[in-house]
């Protein structure tokens, strides 16, 4: 059940950033989004380069409303 948890909330962090899904990226990460085309073109060590730039706290994502 956590490995099920966490493997959701990677994926809406990865959506998040692609601009989708039901959270957006607060103010202080407003210079992360990546659109899907780029996103789809990244290799998987570009993708996780890029989101360790969030830190893991859970102040980079806001519920939308």
């Amino acid at each position: 059940m956590f490995k099920t948890l966490v493997q959701q909330s990677w994926r809406d962090i990865q959506l998040a950033v692609l601009g989708k899904g039901p959270y957006v990226l607060s103010t202080a990460y407003q210079h992360l989004p990546v659109k899907g085309s780029v996103w789809s073109d990244m290799k998987l060590p570009e993708r996780e380069k890029h989101l360790a730039k969030l830190d893991t706290s859970n102040s980079f994502v806001e519920e939308e409303e």
